[in-house]
């Protein structure tokens, strides 16, 4: 069976440029984006698979994960969606709230929910979260929501570790800011 990486936030940014670079290391690279963009990308390649998808539907990305094995065994999966809001507490709404935190912390685990079992029963796999220094630190944006999610992605990411280790690796990168040249 060939080896398959899912990365989620891949129509651009960094989940485009993990595609990129995870075409070298595994034979199957998915790309998952609700941007259909994600479908331009995987028909640049021959070895990167494209799916248009939101990650808060748990029902959508177990169906992905489910099509994927059927292909490759998953081994790498990169939690990389999310959005970013500056919302003032007085004028964050319970929407808004929970849809950053549905986009960026349920989206990883549903991901995480639908593949790591079976990577934990191959005896292999990694698991990358992507967070950020909001998490531990005041949002630069000051969007609270956006902050209490990506604190919410350090926690998950250690009680992964924990349940899945030795046989799966779970980590969380903090990515710096950046601008575009």
């Amino acid at each position: 069976m060939t080896d398959a990486a899912i990365v989620t936030g891949a129509a651009s940014g960094i989940g485009r440029a993990t595609v990129d670079l995870f075409r070298e290391r595994y034979d199957l690279v998915v790309g998952v984006d609700i941007d259909d963009a994600s479908i331009e990308v995987a028909a640049e390649f021959d070895d990167v698979e494209g799916y248009v998808a939101d990650v808060r539907d748990h029902e959508r990305v177990s169906e992905i994960v489910a099509e994927v094995e059927g292909m490759a065994d998953i081994v790498a999966l990169v939690n990389n969606a999310a959005i970013s809001r500056s919302v003032w507490i007085g004028d964050l709404e319970p929407e808004d709230w929970h849809e950053l935190l549905n986009v960026d912390l349920t989206g990883q685990y549903n991901l995480v929910h639908a593949a790591g079992p079976q990577m934990y029963e191959r005896g292999r796999g990694a698991i990358l979260n992507v967070s950020s220094n909001a998490g531990k630190q005041r949002s630069a944006s000051d969007g609270i929501h956006y902050s209490a999610s990506k604190a919410g992605v350090f926690g998950l990411t250690k009680g992964l570790a924990k349940q899945l280790s030795p046989a799966v690796r779970v980590n969380c990168v903090v990515p710096g800011l950046w601008t575009r040249r």
